[in-house]
């Protein structure tokens, strides 16, 4: 079910097929209930991308956590990587603030679509994140170096207070494709 909200082409494509199926219907038969139809299916794929813009998945919001942390790792901007790591994961938060200060970053980009997992716990929700990316960076004494990263990245989120947080991350070599 969730390939419905969190894929507009399932229903754009599903939409558009059933309209062309009904066309043909109203061309060879001439019958102005397949307009009707056809007229209503539009509305309906029409209303139902609506509210996929509307719904937003917990799978959806990991990724835009993953994205807005790349995007603030690439600027610099140690604050804004630190409002997505959990104020637990403190070793994690001391690294990103040592090696932010410690290299210029050049590009910090997810170069594919996260692969995220969710997993109900007794008490709180945990997701696991799979994704390429590539991060350059000119080194000024971090043990990042200087150059470049591409690989996998495996991170774990936790639920809390509302938001999903970063817990860790693992780094790995790029997937054979």
């Amino acid at each position: 079910m969730t390939i419905l909200w969190e894929e507009p082409w399932t229903i754009l494509l599903a939409g558009l097929a059933l309209s062309a199926v009904l066309l043909v219907l109203l061309v060879q038969t001439g019958r102005a209930v397949f307009l009707a139809i056809m007229l209503g299916a539009l509305g309906i794929t029409a209303a139902m991308l609506a509210v996929e813009r509307w719904v937003v998945t917990p799978a959806e919001r990991i990724r835009d956590v993953l994205h807005d942390t790349a995007e603030g790792v690439r600027r610099n901007d140690v604050n804004r990587v630190l409002q997505h790591i959990a104020p637990a994961a403190t070793s994690l938060r001391q690294e990103v603030q040592i090696r932010l200060s410690r290299a210029e970053i050049l590009e910090a980009r997810i170069t594919s679509r996260p692969n995220v997992e969710i997993h109900e716990r007794d008490v709180t929700e945990e997701a696991t994140a799979r994704f390429l990316a590539r991060v350059r960076a000119r080194d000024s004494g971090s043990s990042l170096g200087a150059g470049q990263y591409v690989g996998q990245f495996t991170v774990q989120l936790v639920h809390d207070s509302g938001r999903w947080h970063i817990m860790s991350y693992k780094l790995g070599r790029p997937e054979a494709r």
